[in-house]
């Protein structure tokens, strides 16, 4: 939202509050209502307006600040005091606002992949969990006798980790699907146990 208002402005980024102040005052005669009889410039108004108001507040540049470089030293967004899945998503929306513009298909596939890539990550270790046995006994040239475990043993737990890895990433930044597995498992083992 800061990077926007400051464009819909056309101050730099960190511009003090004089040179805010005079790029309003400048755009707001140009597009006043009362001064043009074009209706577009109405909404025109109303968005210098909002964008005035929202970079008038000294912490505006301050919270863009701390989250630009949390994003630049690539932390998490759980770490940057994210609580909620809805402000999870709030903030991978933040993140995508202020992505540099890009050819329609690539930005389609920027988001599927940022969208789908912890489920990518979690069939990927479901399937090197289950290929090798799978590949061991359908393979009749492939004995444990003459190759031993380790052929299996290796590529199961590489998979079991990666996982168990991703499936807690999940958990830490509240995906849903993680979330109702979790329930899952919880509600399962009460009533074993219980």
């Amino acid at each position: 939202m800061y990077v926007k208002a400051c464009k819909i402005l056309g101050v730099r980024i960190g511009a003090g509050q004089k040179e805010i102040k005079d790029a309003y005052r400048r755009l707001a005669v140009l597009y006043h209502p009362d001064t043009s009889q074009n209706p577009k410039t109405a909404s025109r108004f109303i968005e210098i307006t909002r964008a005035y108001k929202y970079l008038s507040d000294p912490g505006a540049y301050h919270r863009y600040i701390s989250r630009y470089q949390a994003v630049k030293k690539k932390k998490r967004h759980h770490d940057v005091k994210v609580s909620s899945y809805a402000e999870s998503m709030a903030y991978r929306r933040w993140k995508e606002e202020n992505l540099p513009d890009l050819p329609p298909a690539l930005a389609k596939l920027a988001h599927f992949i940022n969208s789908y890539y912890e489920y990518t990550f979690l069939a990927i270790s479901v399937f090197i969990i289950i290929l090798p046995p799978v590949v061991f006994y359908f393979d009749d040239k492939l004995s444990i006798e003459e190759n031993g475990w380790s052929p299996i043993i290796g590529p199961v737990i590489t998979g079991i980790l990666l996982f168990t890895g991703t499936f807690s990433y999940m958990l830490r930044n509240r995906n849903p699907f993680a979330l109702r597995i979790q329930k899952w498992f919880i509600k399962k083992f009460k009533t074993r146990n219980g």
